[in-house]
């Protein structure tokens, strides 16, 4: 459930919003997002997905930058993966490595919770084993954190 409420939350502020403080010194600009639920806009595979493309700009690092970012939440994991270019760095730059992270933490995730991305989890086909499940500060191998 808190995985669902951060999405609405993420979704509620990103897409009414062209740019974005990201900290001082740093923006994101030329803003625009896309949020989908299962079954909507070619999303068969998470209960929701976000996706946001843009700008970036750093009074250090200069810029504009191609930007873009992508959201997922699979049951109770939120999976979420951005990138900001630099000099010469078109937006298929940018984009490649956060498709091929994104695949790699979304596929760490289904396995090890179990997940079924035939359905949306809410539904009775969407079935996570109770050995499956993981909890928050669980660690997940080939990462720094918690899952």
């Amino acid at each position: 459930m808190d995985a669902a409420w951060e999405q609405a939350r993420f979704l509620e502020e990103a897409l009414g919003c062209e740019e974005q403080l990201l900290r001082p010194g740093e923006r994101l600009t030329s803003l625009y997002s896309l949020g989908s639920v299962f079954g909507e806009s070619a999303n068969t595979d998470y209960d929701d997905r976000v996706t946001e493309n843009g700008k970036c700009r750093s009074d250090t690092r200069g810029g504009p930058y191609p930007y873009t970012w992508h959201q997922v939440t699979l049951g109770p994991v939120v999976v979420s993966v951005s990138e900001c270019g630099g000099r010469g760095h078109t937006a298929a730059d940018v984009l490649d490595p956060v498709v091929e992270a994104h695949t790699k933490a979304t596929t760490r995730v289904e396995g090890a919770i179990g997940w079924d991305a035939s359905a949306p989890s809410d539904s009775p086909e969407a079935k996570v084993s109770p050995e499956a499940k993981v909890s928050p500060s669980a660690s997940v191998p080939g990462t720094t954190g918690g899952a």
